[in-house]
């Protein structure tokens, strides 16, 4: 529906001066009055509707994003504390293996040894780990339990000396 408004013709007979300045004043004064569409209220209705749900989507979207990164930077800094600790970790078993180095060389088990109040043995002797028969086992058996025999003969003859 559409509606024009005409206006109102001025009067020529009247005083060039005063009729116009009699209009002028009333149109001024007077509102622009015009006819509403009512669809055309209707459209600019499910426009503004149509902005706002449009408007308040992208704000939870930019929000959402926000969030997300929010979440990577925590994540970030979790694993940043986690790769530290690592490192940590590293460095201590570092140092221990390097600790376990020196105290498992010789020196160090010598070392050890004497200030425990170990001393060397005059006759070392030194045992391998090779197949015997059982004849030369024997052999060797009854020949540590003579040298055994002997000793402790020795230190109980002493012994009784004192």
């Amino acid at each position: 529906m559409t509606a024009t408004v005409t206006r109102r013709k001025e009067n020529k007979t009247a005083s060039p001066g005063k009729g116009r300045s009699s209009s002028n004043e009333s149109e001024s004064r007077r509102p622009k009055l015009r006819i509403v569409d009512k669809g055309a209220l209707k459209r600019r209705a499910r426009r503004r509707a149509v902005l706002g749900v449009s408007a308040a989507t992208i704000a939870a979207g930019v929000f959402a994003v926000a969030l997300g990164y929010a979440e990577l930077a925590k994540g970030q800094q979790q694993l940043d504390s986690i790769r530290r600790d690592i490192s940590q970790s590293e460095a201590e078993i570092a140092r221990l293996e390097h600790d376990v180095v020196l105290a498992s060389s010789p020196e160090a088990i010598v070392q050890q040894a004497v200030s425990l109040g170990m001393v060397r043995a005059e006759n070392p002797v030194y045992l391998t780990a090779t197949q015997q028969t059982q004849a030369s086992q024997q052999t060797q058996t009854a020949q540590q339990t003579q040298a055994s025999q002997d000793a402790l003969a020795g230190v109980l003859a002493d012994a009784g000396d004192s």
